[in-house]
């Protein structure tokens, strides 16, 4: 049996497998599946945005999908985007 996706997690999908590396059929169908079983998938796409903005202002590495997975919830990523922001701008001003 073939699980039918909802547009959202779809295009969701597609955006957080391109960012992962996930873009092989197979793969995104993991990805698929995987936001078809979060709650609420809007604070998952807020929590998904903030990590990014995070990882790119940090130049932090990038978790795989299986470990963001298992961490996105545990931290609050704006904050953590808020906290590097004020340590680098402290840091430029007393340098």
């Amino acid at each position: 049996m073939i699980k039918q996706f909802s547009k959202r997690v779809i295009d969701l999908g597609k955006i957080i497998g391109t960012y992962f590396s996930k873009t092989e059929e197979h793969q995104l169908n993991e990805v698929y599946i995987y936001l078809s079983e979060i709650k609420d998938l809007d604070y998952f796409e807020s929590q998904f945005i903030d990590y990014k903005n995070y990882k790119d202002y940090s130049n932090d590495k990038i978790h795989s999908f299986k470990n963001y997975c298992q961490e996105w919830n545990g931290y609050n990523w704006n904050e953590k985007l808020s906290k590097e922001k004020i340590i680098v701008l402290k840091k430029d001003y007393y340098n």
